[in-house]
């Protein structure tokens, strides 16, 4: 399995916004300009809902989950 690249959330938000305000910058432009994979902006524009974290959502809260613990 290949690594994660790691970079910073800041720069995502301002390289997926980037398009949008110039229009003269290309896909490629943006990526290199903030130092983020390029297919990592392309699914980021595609898919603006998407959620950060891996795996299905849990069923049982934290608390929930503590109480059937102790």
């Amino acid at each position: 399995m290949p690594e994660r690249t790691i970079y910073d959330p800041a720069s995502m938000e301002a390289a997926v916004k980037e398009p949008e305000s110039n229009l003269e910058l290309s896909l490629r432009a943006v990526t290199e300009k903030y130092d983020i994979p390029r297919t990592s902006l392309q699914f980021k524009l595609k898919n603006p809902g998407h959620k950060e974290s891996f795996g299905p959502s849990p069923v049982l809260s934290h608390e929930e989950e503590q109480t059937l613990v102790r």
